[in-house]
């Protein structure tokens, strides 16, 4: 008896733990990279916070490129704080050049981590828009909706924005996702229409780039992980099971083989090296730590890592 679908996904071992990733997108891509984080992976996660639109995503990509600094013309202020409209509130101070100190920073980094030839990673959350004064910007900060405009993305205006990019990202292998939450403040229908669009325009990346690849996070989800058990409380976000799941999924399709073994061996001694006895004083335990020593020397010097 067969019980639920399975997705069969072409195993395209371009991951390697020695190179550098870029992730970049929505919560989705945070939940992925801080997996790649937890994996001993060198990785920039979100350097300008998460954010869920393509169009952002792809000009904080461009302005990284051309080290293009953010300025006093990219911040807004609103509730006593400096916000930037290129960035997630996590940036938001009181100061003015704390929050372009810190963007700048970070742009600096993606910089440095672009030029290296990294995997990228990108996930659009929403095809949905939100306009200040003709500009598309990443994040609202909580100011109110009427001063903005909201519009819906074309399908033409993400590739469009992509295709310079990505002939500039040859020699780097991209990897698309679609976030598999669904945004539903707005109704289903409008959260389709988004996710629809978001679908279209990353197949039509991918065709016409052969670094460029699509992972089926959001039909993992969707299809394969369609039963509620599977999803949090709030019944949009998977949950713990469901995120190891498209994790461990994720690994065993892009990963090459020294890569899935690094991360077993790590899962496997992360766990000793966590491990919390009831009592530190015994035999026991002291021979426990000494044997998770001579394991640790084994990982770096395998592995080539130093942790």
């Amino acid at each position: 008896m067969k019980l639920k679908l399975d997705l069969h996904i072409p195993e395209r071992p371009i991951l390697d733990y020695k190179q550098p990733v870029v992730a970049l997108g929505s919560c989705f891509a945070q939940n992925i990279g801080n997996r790649m984080l937890d994996s001993q992976f060198d990785i920039l996660l979100n350097p300008n916070g998460i954010v869920y639109n393509p169009l952002s995503i792809a000009n904080a990509i461009d302005r990284a490129m051309g080290l293009k600094a953010y300025t006093h013309a990219d911040l807004v202020q609103f509730n006593e704080l400096n916000h930037s409209w290129h960035h997630h509130g996590k940036f938001s101070a009181m100061a003015e050049e704390d929050v372009l100190t810190n963007a700048n920073r970070m742009q600096q980094q993606l910089h440095q981590y672009l030029q290296k030839e990294s995997t990228v990673l990108l996930t659009f959350g929403s095809a949905w828009l939100y306009e200040y004064e003709g500009e598309v910007v990443a994040n609202c900060h909580k100011i109110p909706n009427h001063q903005f405009t909201k519009r819906l993305a074309s399908v033409s205006e993400i590739v469009e924005a992509y295709t310079p990019l990505f002939k500039t990202l040859q020699a780097s292998e991209v990897i698309m996702t679609v976030s598999p939450v669904r945004y539903i403040k707005d109704g289903m229908h409008q959260s389709n229409l988004s996710k629809s669009t978001l679908l279209l325009a990353v197949n039509e990346l991918c065709a016409q780039f052969e670094h460029v690849h699509y992972f089926p996070a959001y039909e993992i989800l969707i299809d394969e992980l369609r039963d509620y058990r599977f999803y949090d409380t709030d019944l949009v976000h998977p949950n713990q099971q469901a995120t190891d799941y498209i994790w461990w999924t994720f690994l065993a399709t892009y990963g090459n083989e020294v890569t899935k073994t690094m991360v077993d061996r790590w899962n496997k001694l992360s766990q000793r090296i966590h491990h919390r006895p009831i009592n530190s004083e015994t035999e026991a335990y002291h021979k426990f730590v000494a044997q998770t020593e001579l394991m640790k020397e084994k990982f770096n010097a395998d592995f080539g890592l130093n942790i």
